[in-house]
This record gives structure tokens, C-alpha cells and sequence, in this order.
């Protein structure tokens, strides 16, 4: 079975930096609804903190709380310099996903890429379909 799915990584939506990424996912995921695309954020925020960001927002997002550890294994936490002294950052990046093939990676959140993710998705969903009618009709 084909399963899209928009997958962000976040660090903690405290940040105002973070929230204002955020604040535009929120617009864009109801666009995916339509589409029946899934969007998963991973924030090292605490699952109750992120609980109620969803409830705040009434968001159908799926908010995921992962350790530091997940953001390290999987190179999302990086050390920054910031006046003299050393920071971990989770830097943000979002994923369009086909089960597990990554379709598409952006570390840039823009107006372009989010469309370029509906585009790609929506060719994915199409290209899904006409391959369940095939079968079906064969």
C-alpha cells in the first residue's frame, strides 16, 4: 500500500522563529487534508505542551515528541556558535514521504516549497491512483 505523508522536523515550538514555521504549517496542512496526506511534527517539546498547541490551534496535525537523542541519530541536532558559546540546534527540514522513500527534502520553508510538496504529492496521488485502476481493469 502507497502512504504519503509530510513529516517535520521542529525544535521546541516555544521559539518564536519555530512558531512562525509552525503558524504556516497550520495553513498548508488543510490543503494536504484534501489530498488525505498525513503531517507528522517532531518537536522535543513535551507531549503535553504539544497536546495543547494542537488543541490551541484545533489542528489535525500529528504532533510527535522525540528525544534529543532521535534529533542526534538522525543529524537534525547540530552545534551552533552563538556569541562565544556553543548551542545545540535542531534545525528545521520537512520530508514528503512514500512509506519509506523520502520524495522530497527541503531544509527551506517557504510559500515555494510547500507548493512545490502539494504539486509532488498531488502527481504521487495521481500516479497512485491510475496504477489501482490498471489493476484493477486487468
Amino acid at each position: 500500500m502507497n502512504t504519503l505523508t509530510i513529516q517535520i522536523i521542529l525544535d521546541s515550538l516555544e521559539k518564536e522563529k519555530t512558531l512562525m514555521i509552525h503558524d504556516e504549517l497550520i495553513k498548508w496542512n488543510e490543503v494536504f487534508e484534501l489530498l488525505h496526506i498525513p503531517v507528522y511534527i517532531y518537536s522535543p517539546d513535551s507531549i503535553s505542551y504539544l497536546k495543547s498547541i494542537s488543541i490551541l490551534y484545533k489542528s489535525t496535525i500529528h504532533y510527535q515528541s522525540k528525544s534529543l537523542s532521535y534529533f542526534k541519530e538522525n543529524n537534525y541536532l547540530k552545534e551552533k556558535i552563538i556569541f562565544g558559546s556553543s548551542k545545540q540546534v535542531i534545525y528545521p527540514q520537512i520530508e514528503l514521504k512514500n512509506e519509506d522513500e523520502v520524495l522530497f527534502i527541503s531544509k527551506r520553508f517557504s510559500q515555494q516549497t510547500m507548493k512545490n510538496i502539494f504539486f509532488m504529492a498531488l502527481d504521487k496521488k495521481y500516479e497512485i491512483f491510475k496504477k489501482n485502476i490498471e489493476n484493477l481493469l486487468t
